[in-house]
């Protein structure tokens, strides 16, 4: 559990919908540019689709194994540091020069990019119980937005500059928000965090039985 020390502002309430959207948007990028990268590695559809995959993947992991260590670290920390790593995996998808490369990077953008599941609870923990329907509704409000609205981006970006502006265009915008959660977000220090081994575990049990 842990403490809010920190009123939530209407500003740290927008910052944190800018950067849930953000975040789970750098999952949707690459799908309206597959065939423009298929032909820049002169692949075919079936193999450009696993940068898709790779994704998803990615992603899944990340809600297994990341998502919990938002209950074990100090949050502000944890979400910026994961909002920088995806904003790596961007700069690797957009400076790649093979399918291999492209598969690393999107995935580890997606294993990253679960930062939006742990903004989420974060605006509850921090919201009043009065106000929290409506902040988690704003920011859930943000994460569709930015589904919505990440394949036209793409798209208007490649048509303007190629498929890797997409990329570094949206690797810049996550450094910055990483500035900007680092400076807007409150220090939150867990009570009694549950040990590493013992999360994992858990998760592979949870695995195992479904």
């Amino acid at each position: 559990m842990t403490k809010p020390n920190h009123e939530l502002s209407p500003a740290l309430i927008v910052l944190m919908s800018i950067a849930t959207g953000l975040a789970v948007a750098s999952n949707y990028y690459a799908q309206p540019l597959l065939d423009t990268i298929a032909r820049n590695f002169s692949l075919s559809a079936s193999s450009a689709g696993f940068i898709v995959t790779a994704a998803q993947l990615g992603y899944a992991a990340g809600l297994l194994f990341l998502v919990p260590l938002g209950d074990m670290f100090e949050r502000r920390r944890l979400i910026v540091s994961m909002t920088l790593l995806a904003a790596g995996g961007m700069l690797i998808t957009a400076s790649s020069q093979s399918l291999a490369m492209m598969i690393l990077g999107t995935a580890l953008t997606g294993l990253f990019s679960v930062v939006a599941q742990i903004l989420v609870p974060l605006a509850a923990t921090l919201a009043s119980p009065d106000k929290r329907g409506k902040v988690v509704g704003t920011i859930m409000s943000g994460l569709l937005l930015g589904i919505l609205l990440a394949r036209t981006v793409a798209g208007l970006l490649a048509n303007l500059g190629g498929w890797r502006t997409v990329f570094w265009v949206a690797s810049m915008l996550m450094a910055l928000m990483a500035l900007a959660l680092w400076r807007g977000l409150p220090q939150m220090k867990s009570e009694n965090p549950p040990q590493l081994p013992t999360v994992v575990g858990f998760r592979f049990q949870h695995v195992y039985q479904q």
